[in-house]
């Protein structure tokens, strides 16, 4: 996640709503607009990338 993606949050409570949200999905393949699927372990890497990013 981009710093610039971080400094639009502009409320950081609901962004991290929805991200308990996601979270909480029971998913292993995810699916995205651009680049490559991800077909398995899908929810790990999600949750590697957030606290990388660290919002999560």
């Amino acid at each position: 996640m981009s710093r610039i993606f971080r400094v639009c949050i502009k409320d950081r409570a609901a962004f991290q709503a929805s991200v308990a949200k996601l979270r909480a999905l029971d998913f292993d393949r995810i699916i995205v607009g651009h680049g490559e699927v991800i077909d398995s372990n899908g929810k790990a890497l999600l949750q590697r990338a957030l606290t990388d990013a660290g919002v999560a």
